[in-house]
């Protein structure tokens, strides 16, 4: 299921004349993880019943939503965190912020904390009149803090942060002192989430969270390092030496904060993200991070993925089936992405499997981020592109050819326009500045090629608007039509 892309939203059953079910049979299975949530299931809401499509996907995140959890026994799950305390803390007198996300306001004031404690518990004690039962719809709140890294730098936060060596100290100050009202006015049993995310994602020296603290560590980019996702999040492939984009120290602190927080959940952010069109997937990283995860002893996870194309959507699809079987066997999980590519695209779907295993066996060997904080060009092999492109317009040409319908051909072509741009880019200097008439041809030839249904098919091409049809070749390098701007024209 990928919901951002109709074509590719399928409901798949083999075909059988009988399947015996054997008298008596009884299926018990626990899930790898408690929560299950990927951003794309929040697409689900548009379709005719939601609700079984969530339940398809076998995330239970969604399914708390909505009047539908007696239904579904959607009950008792506990939410990650997103900022919650944000909208609260601005109506506090004393905050100046003015807009949300602006900076973040005096995480150590007591009557701030009394403030927000007053709120929730209300809040709480409202639908606890309104029939709302803690354990089952009342699970947890969210006390997060805002979406910047703009701290407060008063006399007390600057004490708390030399206490604590990290700006994590000052915001379960906060987030405790609520955490402990709830637990006395209301129940121990609601947790309290709270984002690590940031500048929040250290371990503090000596502050620690309270028993009824959810933690919602976000394997993302913090203020001074960046999360890798050309390497495994154990953090055992990724480089040595002085670099900014590793994930050693969040595979450390992630195994940490499972060991002294009762909760955590991961947020999970694969995809391409920017400059679109330089496709640069993670999808076979994804069992060794989903294995590390349950290894941690992690309680949920939610994907939080930019998935502009149609590439990305395999992603979806394998996230959810990790999060349910995080343990299964690398000939099992690759077993998954040929059985994903042959449903979806028909007997090509071996062609194209080759293609992305070949991408990632020749990717380059550096530590990149999917975000923007990396340059996206070092995530791509070019000189592989520059000379399989032949064999990669071949691998694409044979999965069209096998296609038994219409809808078939059409992904394949949709997945083959990332692998004919990346080609293109690689190949402009050698074939079209430098190459001879024919290589000009030919190059020429693939670019209308791509065009045309980069055009028909609306690849997303990043913030620039260029005219693909009347794309002036013989002046502007291709490259050009990506988010170049957000990295510098290099």
């Amino acid at each position: 299921h990928y919901s951002g892309y109709a074509d590719a939203v399928v409901d798949y059953l083999y075909e059988a004349e009988s399947v015996d079910i054997p008298a008596g049979t009884k299926d018990t299975q626990i899930p790898g993880f408690a929560y299950r949530q990927p951003v794309e299931g929040e697409n689900g809401s548009g379709m005719i019943s939601p609700e079984l499509y969530n339940l398809k996907l076998k995330q239970n995140g969604q399914i708390m939503y909505g009047d539908n959890c007696t239904r579904f026994n959607g009950y008792g799950i506990y939410f990650r965190a997103c900022h919650g305390s944000t909208y609260i803390v601005l109506s506090y007198p004393d905050y100046e912020g003015l807009v949300p996300h602006t900076f973040q306001p005096c995480f150590t004031d007591p009557d701030l904390i009394e403030y927000c404690s007053e709120f929730y518990i209300n809040d709480l004690k409202n639908r606890l009149n309104a029939g709302q039962q803690v354990g089952r719809e009342i699970t947890s709140i969210d006390v997060s803090q805002s979406d910047c890294g703009n701290f407060c730098t008063c006399d007390r936060c600057r004490k708390q942060y030399k206490v604590d060596k990290c700006h994590m100290g000052e915001i379960l100050t906060f987030a405790n002192g609520i955490a402990d009202a709830v637990a006395m006015e209301i129940s121990p049993d609601v947790y309290c989430a709270v984002l690590s995310y940031f500048g929040t994602t250290a371990i503090p020296k000596k502050t620690r969270p309270v028993d009824n603290i959810s933690i919602s560590y976000c394997y993302y980019n913090d203020l001074h390092k960046y999360v890798c996702y050309a390497h495994p999040f154990d953090g055992s492939e990724c480089m040595n030496g002085n670099q900014t984009v590793s994930n050693a120290e969040y595979a450390a602190e992630l195994s940490e904060w499972c060991k002294i927080a009762t909760q955590v959940i991961v947020w999970y952010y694969p995809g391409t993200w920017y400059a679109f069109p330089l496709y640069s997937p993670n999808v076979f990283r994804m069992l060794d991070d989903f294995r590390f995860m349950a290894d941690c002893g992690v309680y949920g996870v939610f994907v939080d993925s930019s998935q502009p194309l149609p590439d990305d959507g395999i992603i979806s699809y394998l996230e959810l089936r990790l999060m349910w079987d995080p343990y299964v066997s690398e000939e099992t999980f690759e077993g998954w992405i040929h059985e994903y590519l042959t449903i979806l695209c028909g007997p090509g779907g071996d062609d194209l499997f080759t293609y992305m295993k070949s991408i990632d066996d020749s990717r380059p060997i550096c530590c990149w981020t999917t975000h923007a904080w990396s340059n996206p060009a070092i995530r791509v092999n070019f000189d592989f592109y520059r000379s399989s492109f032949d064999e990669i317009v071949a691998l694409f040409d044979n999965a069209a050819a096998q296609a038994e319908t219409e809808l078939q051909e059409h992904r394949v072509i949709n997945r083959s326009l990332t692998a004919y741009f990346n080609s293109l880019v690689a190949s402009y200097e050698s074939m079209y500045q430098n190459g001879t008439e024919e290589e000009r041809e030919t190059y020429r030839e693939r670019w209308n090629y791509f065009a045309s249904n980069a055009v028909r098919l609306d690849l997303p091409l990043g913030t620039y608007d260029y005219d693909l049809a009347s794309f002036d070749l013989d002046n502007v390098h291709p490259a050009r039509i990506c988010d170049a701007g957000r990295y510098g024209i290099n």
